[in-house]
């Protein structure tokens, strides 16, 4: 419709009117969109509204334990669900005479899992032969979980230890460990390399005898066939943690910055290894030597443990090799830098696949990288060992964080503070 005004008006009366007429026309547009509004609003709230669902948690703490029996240095790995998302939760071991100090700790993941371990110790308390129980328990005291561990000494071990007063709160002795001596055979070689290192023969046969235990004693049962694919799936022994820091602990920010674990079987072929490593951001270092300048994996070994004991400085038969994954996590390369007449490149056989917090690899590494001859490889065999793993988090070739399996290491050039292979029957 249309309005006019008569033309004898004002022109200010007619310019009023149009005024008006706008307005009016405003504001039914206005009305005509509140009740729009309105009417979908109406709709919005008669509508039924889907709740969303949420994730119930049963509070019902419990653990278990792998390996259930054993001996010390043994590797207990404390795993339990039903516990409360965000806790702290500390492992202990219980007696008649009370409880030993802190031998871990963990928090408790979001799906209310427990993730933990530690390596038997050595103290002759709890080296009884019989039932120890192990205590998981909230930092607050308020829920906790307990699960039976057998002492067992292993073959060819003998704990002799006294009887004490239940009274007594702490070892009176340290127990006398006596191992049934292996005799490592002597291996005759009609040339010596210009830099090995060459000492005066004994009359004494050398004898094999593991580190101290809380160097940590790596069982290694054979090998019934693996696959190097990277999948862990199949390796159902303990895991042996990596988590002490030997270097750089002013960079390391805790256990998702770097940590990981292990296990290892052998075979005549050489030694099967599955390792996991949580890495919050992964750095490959330089091919080659520098290898140690990124995220790797370092592997010491003492092909004769027994023959230099006693000798704190690498020697001859001391092996250290480094592994390296690529620059996208898609190869295995090796290098050896000791002894240092045999560094450069050797081969590693392999995989490794990534993962949402870091990396698996599945590994074999050849005898003859150690230079271990078949006759060597028996049952029962014991070798210098340990396993570290090297951290970078910064675009430059740096190695800013070492985590070892062994407590005891410091450096790269000291056998003493490895741990001990044992290549077992089964």
């Amino acid at each position: 419709m249309r309005f006019a005004p008569p033309a004898s008006l004002p022109t200010s009366r007619r310019l009023s009117r149009s005024i008006t007429y706008i307005a009016l026309l405003l504001a039914g547009l206005l009305m005509s969109s509140c009740t729009s509004s309105l009417m979908r609003l109406a709709i919005q709230q008669t509508a039924p509204i889907t709740p969303t669902p949420t994730r119930e948690l049963r509070i019902d703490p419990r653990i278990e334990l792998a390996p259930t029996r054993g001996y010390a240095g043994a590797y207990l790995s404390v795993q339990g669900d039903g516990w409360t998302p965000g806790q702290m939760i500390v492992i202990t071991m219980q007696d008649v005479q009370g409880d030993s100090s802190v031998l871990a700790a963990a928090t408790v993941d979001t799906d209310g899992r427990l993730a933990s371990g530690f390596l038997y110790p050595l103290a002759e308390r709890w080296l009884r032969p019989g039932a120890k129980t192990i205590v998981a328990a909230s930092a607050d005291g308020a829920l906790s979980a307990t699960a039976d561990f057998m002492v067992e000494p292993p073959d060819g071990v003998v704990a002799v230890v006294t009887d004490a007063p239940a009274e007594i709160d702490t070892p009176t002795a340290t127990p006398t460990l006596t191992a049934t001596p292996t005799i490592t055979p002597t291996i005759t070689t009609t040339a010596t390399p210009a830099s090995t290192v060459t000492t005066a023969p004994s009359t004494t046969p050398a004898v094999q005898r593991p580190r101290p235990f809380e160097n940590g004693v790596f069982l290694a049962p054979p090998s019934t066939g693996v696959n190097l694919d990277a999948d862990l799936s199949l390796w159902t022994n303990g895991w042996i943690p990596v988590q002490s820091v030997a270097f750089g602990a002013e960079n390391y920010g805790g256990p998702a910055d770097l940590s990981g674990e292990f296990q290892v079987l052998w075979s005549p072929d050489g030694l099967y290894l599955a390792v996991r490593v949580r890495d919050d951001a992964y750095r490959s270092g330089p091919p080659g030597t520098d290898m140690w300048q990124g995220d790797s994996i370092e592997i010491h070994f003492d092909r004769q443990l027994g023959a230099d004991y006693a000798d704190a400085a690498m020697s001859a038969d001391d092996y250290q090799i480094g592994i390296g994954f690529g620059l996208q996590l898609n190869a295995v390369t090796g290098y050896r830098w000791f002894p240092e007449n045999e560094a450069g490149a050797i081969l590693v056989a392999g995989a490794v696949r990534p993962t949402e917090q870091g990396y698996e690899a599945e590994l074999l590494i050849p005898w003859s990288v150690f230079d271990v001859e078949p006759a060597e490889v028996t049952a029962d065999a014991t070798f210098g060992f340990n396993l570290s793993l090297s951290d970078n988090d910064g675009d430059a070739p740096s190695q800013q964080t070492i985590l070892s399996a062994s407590p005891a290491r410091t450096n790269h050039r000291t056998p003493p503070e490895w741990g001990t292979l044992i290549l077992r029957a089964e």
